[in-house]
């Protein structure tokens, strides 16, 4: 649980950016943080140009420029 803080902490305070998203199920999406509820947090996709909800637990890493977590 301690990984998926880090992630969500760094997605909340990438400032409008755009980072690399990995899934546990084997996703990429280059994406950008919307919102973060207790559970889930929304990103928008860059490349299908819609937004997607993604359960906490689900996230294994994250890629923004030197950080890769």
């Amino acid at each position: 649980m301690r990984k998926v803080n880090r992630i969500v902490n760094t997605m909340k305070k990438s400032g409008g950016r755009f980072f690399g998203l990995r899934t546990k199920s084997g996703n990429s999406y280059n994406a950008q943080f919307v919102k973060e509820t207790p559970n889930y947090v929304v990103i928008h996709d860059r490349n299908a140009q819609q937004q997607r909800k993604f359960a906490k637990t689900s996230l294994s890493g994250l890629n923004m420029g030197e950080i890769r977590i």
